[in-house]
């Protein structure tokens, strides 16, 4: 992943909608144990939800994980 921060993050993704998510309501992120400091975005390439991108940031907007699901 090229992406380090939120901010690039959202550079190199267009075409997107985000909501933030529960790691239960990802895919493939459903098992990941989110810090008190973390969120879990889910970017909608070309706004399909069945094409889902999930990101989890700390509060700086550094990346920390990511689920994809597709290959």
């Amino acid at each position: 992943m090229a992406a380090k921060s939120r901010t690039e993050m959202e550079r190199i993704v267009v075409l997107f909608s985000s909501h933030e998510i529960r790691p239960e309501q990802s895919m493939w992120g459903k098992h990941y144990n989110l810090s008190p400091d973390e969120i879990m975005i889910q970017y909608r390439i070309l706004w399909d939800s069945g094409c889902p991108l999930d990101v989890v940031y700390d509060t700086k907007g550094e990346v920390k994980a990511v689920f994809t699901s597709y290959e």
